[in-house]
């Protein structure tokens, strides 16, 4: 294993400079909290990883770079509920999920788009939006979810989601509003969350966990 380890985040903003600004005050968390810098930040709190940003228009470029790990980040997309639309704007993406044999970690967005590569469309899954901490069940143990409670805390922004597990798969969390929370791939290096892990605060430390997990894990 090399001393330090390459990830490769892709941004999913609409823009390739745009930060991913967050309503975070509403949460109690910092009103100035941005999606890119702060996933950036809390991978790098997770052990020895040098990351690299790309947009996800460039995902074309990402052998290049030769990471170690693949994160998809989360935003809101418009085009979410539009499959067509998604499929377009996330193409290029979609497509390299299907061919990558990179450890993958999917978070929001990512888990859609996920799901997309995998044939599972994406749909409102709740009509007024889970936003905030919410309680997840764990469906079974799995390594990912070591030390993690069977009910446990996470944070949620999103509207979108899979109402079912893409063949290949299988289910490890879900919450009352939304089934298909956590996933990972029974064959390949592929998770996917609907949650927000990057947010790691002391209301907050199951999700972070989880991310610490995946990169031990892989």
């Amino acid at each position: 294993m090399k001393s330090t380890r390459t990830v490769l985040l892709v941004s999913d903003e609409e823009m390739s400079d745009d930060p991913g600004r967050i309503d975070a005050g509403r949460f109690g968390l910092p009103d100035d909290l941005c999606n890119i810098p702060n996933l950036q930040r809390t991978i790098t709190e997770c052990g020895n990883l040098h990351t690299v940003i790309m947009h996800h228009s460039r995902i074309g470029e990402a052998a290049q770079i030769h990471p170690d790990y693949v994160v998809l980040s989360g935003r809101f997309s418009p085009h979410a509920l539009d499959d067509d639309a998604m499929q377009r704007e996330y193409r290029a993406v979609i497509e390299w999920i299907k061919g990558s044999r990179v450890p993958l970690l999917g978070i929001c967005l990512g888990l859609q788009l996920i799901g997309s590569a995998f044939g599972v469309p994406t749909v409102r899954v709740v009509e007024d939006g889970e936003f905030g901490f919410s309680m997840l069940q764990k469906e079974q143990d799995h390594p990912l979810l070591k030390g993690v409670s069977s009910s446990f805390r996470v944070m949620e922004m999103h509207r979108c989601g899979l109402l079912e597990v893409p063949e290949g798969f299988t289910l490890l969390a879900s919450s009352s509003k939304c089934r298909v929370q956590m996933i990972v791939h029974i064959g390949r290096p592929i998770v996917a969350v609907q949650f927000h892990p990057e947010i790691n605060t002391a209301a907050q430390q199951s999700g972070f966990q989880v991310l610490q997990e995946f990169f031990h894990l892989y």
